[in-house]
C-alpha cells in the first residue's frame, strides 16, 4: 500500500491548479494494468446531475436510470452493481464509469469533484463522497462489477443473512485497513489490479491486488461490530481532521473505542455517539465521574440529545470533573 501526502496544510485554504496536477499524477499507473474506471456511490447523491437536475425525483427504472447516467457522464459506458441481497433502491446502487484513460477530461473532473466533496464533508462534519475510487482492471466491466458486488455482500459469523458493506465509500477502506490489515485487504481486491482513493485526510492511497480469489472477508463478530459503527466513527474523524493532525490509526482506535463505549452506555443514535466521542477526546474518562450518571439519566428521560446535555455543563463544572476524574485519581 502506498499512502501519499500532498497537502500542507490540510485542509487547504483554497484548491489550486497545482493540487489537481499533483493528485492526477498519483492516481493511475500504466495502461498495462488494464482499463480505467470510476467507482461511484450515489447513496447520498449523484456527482454529476441527472435528467431533471438535483431536485428531480429518483429514477427507479433500471434502463431509464442507466440511460440518464450514461448521458450525465457524456456517453461513457456505465455498469451498475446489482445486489440480490440486501435489496437496495436502484438510485442508491453503486456503479462503474469506464473512462478513456487518464487523458479523458472526466478523469480530471472526477478528481475535482472528489476533492470538493472532501472539503465540504470536513466543513459540515457529514455528507456523501460519491466519487469513491479510481480502479484499474483487466477484467471486463460486467466481470468487475460482479466481483465488486461480492465484495460488498458480506456475512458475519454467527448471524443470518447478508450485510451491505459500503466498500465503495472512501471512508470504509481506511477503517477496514486498520481493522483487518493490508494483506487481507489486498487479497480481497481480486481482479482490481489498482484501487486508488482520496481519504478525508487529503492522502491518496494506492492499494494493489495480490490476486486473491475470495471476495468474502468472513468477518468475526468484533470486526463486524466496528464496521457497523462506521458512520459514527467516520463522522467523528471528519470533525477531528478539520481541526488537527494526528496519525489515522490512533484517531481511528480512539473513535472506535469511544463509539463502542457510548453505545454500551445506552446511546444508539449516531449524533449522540459522535457528540460523546468529541467530548471524550477533550475530557478523557469524563463519563466515569459520579456526576455524569445523573446527567445521562436526565437526558434519556427527557429525550434530550446528548450533545445538548453535555453543552449545558459549564467550564467550571468541567474543571471539577477533570480534577476528580478516575484518570487523575489513579496517577
Amino acid at each position: 500500500m502506498q499512502n501519499t501526502v500532498l497537502f500542507d496544510p490540510w485542509p487547504p485554504l483554497a484548491i489550486e491548479p497545482t493540487h489537481m496536477t499533483q493528485l492526477a499524477a498519483q492516481i493511475g499507473s500504466s495502461k498495462q494494468d488494464g482499463a480505467f474506471y470510476l467507482l461511484i456511490d450515489p447513496m447520498l447523491g449523484e456527482p454529476r446531475p441527472l435528467d431533471g437536475g438535483p431536485d428531480a425525483a429518483p429514477l427507479e427504472n433500471t434502463p431509464t436510470l442507466q440511460d440518464s447516467r450514461t448521458a450525465a457522464w457524456d456517453g461513457r459506458s456505465i455498469t451498475m452493481l446489482i445486489f440480490s441481497e440486501p435489496s437496495l433502491p436502484y438510485a442508491q446502487l453503486p456503479y462503474l464509469v469506464q473512462l478513456q484513460g487518464k487523458e479523458d477530461p472526466l478523469f480530471a473532473e472526477s478528481i475535482q469533484i472528489a476533492l470538493e466533496n472532501n472539503l465540504a464533508l470536513l466543513d459540515r462534519g457529514f455528507g456523501g463522497l460519491p466519487v469513491c475510487a479510481w480502479l484499474q482492471s483487466h477484467a471486463g466491466s460486467e466481470e468487475l462489477a460482479a466481483w465488486l458486488v461480492r465484495m460488498m455482500q458480506q456475512r458475519i459469523k454467527g448471524l443470518k443473512g447478508t450485510r451491505y458493506l459500503r466498500a465503495a465509500d472512501p471512508r470504509t477502506l481506511p477503517l477496514l485497513l486498520a481493522l483487518l490489515g493490508e494483506e487481507r485487504i489486498h487479497l480481497w481486491l481480486g481482479p482490481v489490479a489498482n484501487w486508488y482513493f482520496l481519504s478525508i485526510d487529503g492522502r491518496v492511497t494506492h492499494l494493489q491486488s495480490t490476486g486473491g480469489s475470495q471476495a468474502t472477508l468472513a468477518l468475526k463478530p468484533h470486526e463486524a461490530e466496528a464496521i457497523l459503527d462506521a458512520e459514527a466513527i467516520n463522522r467523528t474523524l471528519a470533525q477531528w481532521y478539520a481541526t488537527r493532525s494526528a496519525p489515522y490509526a490512533q484517531m481511528f482506535l480512539n473513535a472506535r473505542l469511544w463509539v463502542k463505549t457510548v453505545r454500551e452506555l445506552g446511546w444508539p443514535q449516531i449524533d449522540d455517539q459522535v457528540a460523546f466521542a468529541l467530548y471524550a477526546d477533550q475530557y478523557p474518562q469524563f463519563w466515569q465521574h459520579p456526576s455524569m450518571s445523573a446527567i445521562f439519566k436526565n437526558a434519556k428521560e427527557t429525550q434530550t440529545p446528548l450533545n445538548t446535555a453535555l453543552a449545558e455543563i459549564t467550564a467550571s463544572q468541567w474543571d471539577q470533573i477533570m480534577l476528580h476524574s478516575p484518570q487523575k485519581e489513579n496517577q
